[in-house]
């Protein structure tokens, strides 16, 4: 009986501290590039039925968003055209911070 009693402490200790442990605020990333976009896209007027298509193709401007959070990372947007030609600052920014928030503003207005 005295032995379970002093084994509580010993399950409850490292429950409590990963409870209380303060975790690392998540940080987004921006990258920005440009890349290669199908710009017009018709197809070939012939009379096979092999399905080809025509195709123009010009560089744009893009950019990338990664998150990090703890020793997770993962791409919360792949490469996406940049809106009105204008893309994001390109860096690292914490949560809580406006460039965070702006990041998370934009994701939403692309993803609609």
């Amino acid at each position: 009986m005295k032995l379970r009693l002093a084994a509580w402490p010993l399950v409850l200790i490292p429950i409590f501290a990963l409870l209380t442990v303060k975790r690392d605020p998540a940080v987004r990333e921006i990258f920005t590039s440009e890349q290669l976009f199908v710009t017009k896209l018709t197809p070939v007027k012939s009379r096979s039925k092999k399905g080809q298509k025509k195709f123009e193709a010009k560089l744009r401007a893009a950019f990338k968003v990664i998150k990090y959070q703890g020793d997770t990372s993962y791409v919360e947007l792949d490469w996406t055209l940049c809106p009105n030609g204008q893309c994001p600052e390109m860096g690292q920014f914490e949560e809580g911070s406006s460039g965070y928030e702006k990041i998370g503003s934009l994701i939403k207005s692309v993803q609609k």
